[in-house]
Parts: C-alpha cells; sequence; structure tokens
C-alpha cells in the first residue's frame, strides 16, 4: 500500500470544525479528504462518525449560493467561491462512497446526510 492513511493523521483534520479555520486552509481540508475518498480502487479512508459532521459542514458551505453569508475578509470572493467547489466535489466523492450508497440498519445519520446532499445536486 503506498499510502497508510492512519487515525492519527485524519485526527488533525477532524480534530476543529471546518468553519473556525481560515478560508484557504478550509480549502486545502476539504481537497486533502476529497482526495482520500476518491482514491481507487478502495478510498483510503472511511466515512465514519467523527467525518460525518465535518461532510455535513462540507454540505452546508455547498448548498450556500450566497458567499456573502460565509467568514471572509474583503476580497475573499474567490478563495470562497473555491471553497464551495471544492466542497461540491467532497460531497460527489462522498456519495460514491459505499458508506452512503447504502447506509447500515440504524445509520440515520448517514441517510439524512445522503438525503440532504441528493437534494442539494437537485
Amino acid at each position: 500500500r503506498v499510502l497508510d492513511v492512519k487515525a492519527t493523521h485524519l485526527s488533525g483534520l477532524l480534530s476543529r470544525p471546518l468553519h473556525s479555520r481560515h478560508v484557504h486552509v478550509q480549502t486545502q481540508v476539504v481537497h486533502i479528504l476529497n482526495f482520500c475518498l476518491s482514491t481507487t480502487p478502495q478510498p483510503l479512508i472511511k466515512i465514519h462518525s467523527s467525518f460525518v459532521g465535518l461532510l455535513q459542514e462540507a454540505l452546508a458551505v455547498a448548498e450556500n449560493d450566497d458567499p456573502t453569508t460565509l467568514k471572509g475578509g474583503p476580497g475573499a470572493s474567490d478563495s470562497l467561491h473555491a471553497l464551495r467547489a471544492a466542497c461540491i466535489r467532497l460531497m460527489c466523492s462522498a456519495m460514491a462512497c459505499a458508506e452512503l450508497k447504502a447506509p447500515a440498519a440504524g445509520q440515520e445519520q448517514l441517510v439524512q446526510l445522503r438525503q440532504r446532499i441528493i437534494t442539494m445536486f437537485f
């Protein structure tokens, strides 16, 4: 295995809410997680409980059509658009994961997340 993503690597990315970081850092975190979810033949990470919160935050950013409501300084419009685009790509990658394709019984949080992602796309 070329890359061995351990829980300790992910804990730094998942330890703080996405919105508590600078917009450029948010974008990079989303890009990293998107890469980890979109590797083939198997994702480097699986969707688990601590990851769901970050996916929900990223979904909120992706759903937001008005970037002025997001936290950002003057002239941050381009950065906010890049963040939103990265979040949309992350949602695409998340939907391709087995955990969201067919959530296990009792995984109501994943079922609701899947439904919100589908709604965002339409």
